[in-house]
């Protein structure tokens, strides 16, 4: 499911209206190299001279003077200075509602523009509006059932989604699913997006049975458009899949996650792309307590990721990660542990000694030396991931909080009660702060 942008809102005053000496501010470390500045300063040049010369051509509140202010609040936006941007695209929204009429279509497409600023932004309660507002202008336009309204009311469900306001959203889906079967048939291929986009929908309020349907259906419609081997099909049996696993039902999940397995199978037996399936194989294991099996697939799943990405990749690490996690939910803190080191010097190699994913490997590595016993060993792993987690996020994060509640049950270990309760009671005051 496409993603709504959520880049940074950055501070931007009325005077890039007008100025434009960014070049002179090329000491900041995210400033953009020296070249890119001056071809932003050159794109702004520009455009402001088109726009003089359709405002002398035209006069100032002609349709064509719109669109060269359209066109200088795009070189805003790319260089992110979005209240600038803004400026610009609110004086075209003036200038074609007072010279085509506020319902006209072009209208709606000023608004579509005005929304997607805003979105990028992430404000999207300010979009909301700008939205709907074009979608009523376009259903009168185009008529309530055709298709050129499906790309907006999948936009405007987006956005609702992006809000968690599920159940406007899968109304939104509905209608644009909709017009699609009545006007292209209930077994077209363009349906896909729309089943593809309400069973998730469904599956996330918890509605499985809806769910179910509407993923059989897609499973249905990719196997008659892509075929039964297909990616496409691949991809709707194991969202099929959760669905059951979710409700408890293990063997239909255990089933078309295999059948998933095989497509990918086919296409090469190591190919990285089988590692989901495995995944969530040895997740429905462990669930039904089948250990071995389990244990087969993590490390079908290291062979894999191994030899497509190299023996020290982050994806290596992750699968290393799960393979601990199994053997340490079993007890088995001796065969958990080189497993979990290597994990460590991975996450170490790619990211350095001191960010947050080593920090998070520290803390489990903890929890093994602590059920192996080697509590000095556990108590240095510790103390150097609340020191990372504390650099990063601050003296009272939820991250700090999850250390010390590991080294509260060390200390708890080691008879030391006083620094037990110490660790306990911080955790549980950050906890308190964040709600």
């Amino acid at each position: 499911m496409k993603k709504l942008a959520m880049l940074p809102v950055l501070a931007c005053s009325l005077l890039l209206f007008f100025a434009h000496s960014a070049v002179a501010q090329t000491g900041s470390p995210d400033s953009p190299p020296l070249n890119e500045l001056l071809k932003q300063e050159e794109d702004v040049r520009l455009a402001r001279q088109s726009l003089v010369e359709a405002e002398r051509t035209y006069g100032v509140n002609h349709v064509k003077v719109a669109e060269e202010l359209e066109k200088i609040a795009t070189v805003y936006e790319k260089q992110r200075k979005y209240a600038a941007a803004e400026h610009f695209l609110r004086r075209a929204l003036k200038i074609r509602e007072a010279e085509l009429g506020e319902n006209h279509i072009e209208v709606a497409a000023a608004l579509r523009n005005f929304g997607e600023l805003y979105l990028e932004q992430g404000k999207y309660a300010a979009a909301e509006p700008l939205f709907k507002r074009a979608l009523v202008i376009e259903a009168n336009t185009h008529g309530p059932d055709s298709l050129k309204l499906v790309a907006p009311l999948i936009r405007l469900a987006e956005l609702q989604e992006s809000q968690r306001q599920f159940v406007v959203a899968i109304q939104l889906h509905e209608r644009a699913l909709a017009i699609r079967e009545k006007t292209l048939g209930p077994d077209h291929r363009d349906l896909d997006g729309s089943l593809m986009q309400l069973a998730h929908l469904h599956q996330v309020i918890g509605q499985y049975d809806e769910a179910e349907a509407l993923l059989k259906r897609a499973l249905a419609l990719r196997e008659k458009t892509f075929g039964a081997e297909s990616s496409a099909v691949k991809v709707a049996l194991f969202n099929l899949a959760l669905v059951y696993q979710v409700q408890g039902f293990n063997a239909e999940a255990e089933a078309l996650l295999k059948r998933a397995l095989i497509i990918d199978e086919k296409g090469g037996s190591d190919q990285p792309g089988a590692l989901t399936p495995i995944f969530y194989l040895a997740k429905l294991y462990e669930s039904q307590h089948r250990y071995p099996a389990a244990e087969d697939m993590h490390k079908r799943a290291l062979a894999i990721a191994e030899k497509a990405y190299g023996a020290d990749h982050a994806e290596v690490a992750k699968v290393l990660e799960n393979l601990t996690d199994l053997y340490r939910g079993q007890g088995k803190f001796a065969e958990a542990l080189p497993v979990a080191k290597r994990s460590l010097g991975i996450k170490e190699k790619v990211y350095g000694p001191n960010q947050a994913e080593v920090a998070r490997c520290l803390n489990n590595l903890a929890l093994i030396q602590i059920g192996l016993a080697q509590y000095a060993d556990a108590e240095q792993s510790l103390n150097r991931a609340l020191k990372i987690e504390e650099t990063n996020y601050g003296s009272d994060h939820p991250n700090v909080a999850k250390v010390l509640d590991t080294l509260s049950d060390l200390y708890k270990k080691q008879g030391k009660a006083e620094l037990s309760v110490w660790a306990d009671t911080r955790a549980k005051q950050i906890r308190r702060n964040w709600r």
